[in-house]
């Protein structure tokens, strides 16, 4: 009986093979996985005095961006669990390198405890009580924020959106009435019929603002 030469060799190396894997635990080199999806988002790059850009397969190109560039991401890829950004014709940018913002505008009114914090470089800024006009907001690592100038954020949990509107309200005795953050202050001593001058959701309640910090639910 004759023998294949080629089919003997190749079952030869094969035993061999799968004998190395089961005596000494020897596991065969895989690729790098490597996933990419299209997206269409606005990007900024982070405070670094250098962020480099990449080609599709991860080599650094020899071109940078600056910190604080507005970008648009064509496409999302993941390789060798780093997350990439493709934002020009060959370039890519790393996850970590950016944050992504979305163009929203908000009536925004944050607390006393608030402290704003510039998304670019991590700093914390001084505490920001009061009223804004928020143009943009962003999520980073799972926490959202609003822009309520240049570089200067607060955390969704720590404000409170509201839209301007004038009511005449009837408030009846024993009307509980609460703070910005849904905390009881006081309740009402009699009824009376007030003027509320903004509508907010707080707490996923309803509620109209009739004095400074005093909100009431109709």
């Amino acid at each position: 009986m004759k023998f294949n030469k080629r089919i003997v060799v190749s079952a030869l190396v094969s035993s061999s093979a799968l004998f190395m894997l089961a005596v000494f635990g020897v596991k065969p080199v895989q690729a790098d996985s490597q996933t990419s999806s299209p997206i269409m988002a606005n990007l900024a790059t982070v405070d670094k005095a250098k962020i480099n850009l990449y080609d599709r397969n991860g080599n650094k190109l020899d071109r940078d961006v600056k910190a604080g560039t507005n970008l648009v991401a064509h496409d999302e890829m993941t390789k060798a669990d780093e997350t990439y950004y493709h934002v020009g014709p060959g370039s890519w940018i790393k996850g970590c390198d950016v944050y992504q913002y979305n163009n929203e505008t908000h009536y925004v009114s944050t607390y006393t405890k608030t402290v704003g914090k510039d998304l670019s470089s991590g700093q914390k800024k001084v505490a920001v009580k009061g009223d804004w006009y928020s143009d943009q907001t962003a999520k980073i690592k799972g926490t959202k924020y609003y822009r309520i100038a240049t570089d200067q954020w607060v955390k969704a949990k720590d404000a409170v959106l509201y839209r301007p509107e004038f009511n005449i309200v009837t408030m009846a005795k024993g009307t509980l009435i609460y703070d910005e953050e849904g905390t009881v202050v006081r309740t009402a001593t009699k009824d009376e019929q007030l003027q509320s001058d903004r509508i907010s959701e707080i707490n996923g309640i309803r509620m109209y603002r009739i004095a400074t910090n005093e909100w009431i639910i109709i």
